[in-house]
């Protein structure tokens, strides 16, 4: 089996406007090591849902696997004020 090389990790802060996610801010982080930490912080918007959508590549030599994943039934409201 192929050795891990590097990670490329792509986090993006997603807003719901009418209906559809639209990605507010993109954060990517490309690596050889096999962990990454992403610590951001962002301002946003009052009244309005978000969640966070990651997007992580693993390669292996010339081969590659992606995975994506949401905060699904985390997604989170900000209230109004």
């Amino acid at each position: 089996s192929n050795q891990l090389t590097n990670l490329l990790v792509v986090a993006e802060l997603q807003q719901l406007i009418n209906g559809r996610w639209t990605t507010l801010v993109t954060y990517r982080c490309f690596s050889a090591d096999s962990c990454i930490i992403i610590s951001e912080t962002w301002d946003v918007e009052r009244g309005y849902y978000y969640r966070v959508k990651n997007t992580t590549t693993a390669y292996a030599g010339s081969d590659s696997e992606t995975l994506t994943a949401t905060t699904g039934e985390w997604n989170f409201y900000v209230p109004g004020t």
